[in-house]
């Protein structure tokens, strides 16, 4: 089934435009693509800035047995589409964001918890710095033309990494355990003692040793395995 893509102009959010789409009976496989977001935001309700030059998308997918690995499985293929297409080493850090240098390239937000639809469609969002101006005061965050040092061809990058998300989503359906090796084999974060900020607001320090089958951060907190299903991976 192909992607149908709806292309906007400037909107809160394509998350919210997303919404509105699915109530209103679009199907899954619908693909929402702004030039700007005015309320554009990513996990947690932070904001995520959204000049024009970005890609800034939402799909509409059905909610399937393996809903909470979308975010993993959809950094997977934003991180391969710059690998493969621009020569970056684009790497992962759980839970949804993609880093090239140790600094922010795009991310990854999925609402599965909202009950407009009742067919079980969730909206996958994923926003990516391309061609446009990073702040200066977001000295955490990079783009792809600056990393890759050439101007990106927007629908070409879109085109390239709905193929790659419509291949992985196949996998995840048929071989999650694959879809998971995919995302180890880019994570920056497995293997590292790091801090986490778990989604109660606990404080937790360990080993990141593994995911989970439901996406969770396994941690070994001083001999104590530690699932963290929901947090902030503190520092870089």
């Amino acid at each position: 089934m192909p992607w149908e893509i709806l292309r906007v102009g400037r909107v809160t959010s394509t998350q919210d435009a997303a919404r509105a789409h699915a109530e209103s009976g679009a199907g899954v496989r619908t693909v929402i693509v702004a030039e700007t977001q005015s309320e554009g935001r990513g996990r947690q309700g932070r904001g995520w800035d959204s000049p024009p030059g970005g890609l800034y998308m939402t799909a509409l997918l059905e909610a399937g047995p393996h809903a909470n690995l979308m975010p993993l499985v959809a950094g997977v293929a934003v991180a391969e589409t710059m690998r493969d297409g621009f020569g970056v080493e684009a790497i992962l850090k759980w839970p949804n964001d993609v880093l090239i240098g140790g600094r922010k390239v795009g991310g990854v937000l999925v609402d599965a918890d909202w009950s407009g639809d009742e067919r079980g469609v969730i909206l996958l969002g994923v926003g990516v710095n391309l061609n446009n101006d990073i702040p200066a005061s977001l000295d955490e965050a990079t783009s792809l033309s600056e990393e890759a040092g050439e101007e990106i061809d927007v629908d070409a990058f879109l085109e390239s990494l709905l193929e790659r998300l419509a291949g992985i989503l196949t996998t995840l359906e048929a071989d999650p355990g694959e879809a998971l090796a995919r995302w180890e084999g880019l994570s920056e974060t497995l293997g590292r003692r790091i801090v986490i900020k778990d989604s109660s607001g606990n404080i937790l320090e360990g080993v990141a040793e593994s995911i989970d089958g439901d996406g969770a951060l396994v941690l070994d907190c001083e001999g104590r395995s530690v699932r963290v299903l929901s947090g902030t991976v503190l520092g870089r």
